[in-house]
């Protein structure tokens, strides 16, 4: 059986990397079904970043709201990444990816909030959950 033991880090470095790799799959997953034609692909971005930050107080625990606003600061880098992989690999231009960064900023920090609420109340309903105390003592 696995042991999960959750970390006494912040996450921060999580959920950065979680932010990058939220845009870039989410671009990848749209670009293949083409779902951002539509508002799918963005909706697509949403779930994962109310999945990654759920994830963060489940994992971490000192984590708190700074991680939210640290996966919402990577998405840049991201997109960015995305643009550069669409230029050099696809031969695709995408001149306008500074407004694709406002549309992240506006579609994604409700479902972050919304998730790492989420997360910090599970997580405070298993900690708080009473374990069956056992007596030390034998009866004789």
């Amino acid at each position: 059986m696995l042991v999960f033991k959750r970390r006494n880090s912040t996450g921060l470095l999580y959920s950065f990397s979680m932010g990058i790799i939220g845009v870039i799959v989410s671009y990848r997953i749209g670009a293949h079904f083409g779902l951002f034609e539509t508002l799918w692909g963005w909706g697509v971005g949403a779930a994962f970043f109310f999945l990654a930050a759920a994830s963060v107080p489940l994992i971490f625990l000192a984590s708190n709201w700074v991680c939210i606003i640290v996966m919402l600061g990577a998405i840049p880098f991201g997109v960015a990444a995305d643009a550069t992989y669409d230029f050099f690999v696809n031969r695709f231009d995408r001149n306008r990816f500074p407004f694709e960064i406002a549309f992240w900023w506006f579609f994604t920090p409700v479902p972050a909030f919304i998730g790492y609420s989420i997360g910090c109340l599970y997580q405070k309903r298993v900690e708080t959950r009473e374990v069956p105390k056992r007596s030390l003592h034998v009866n004789q």
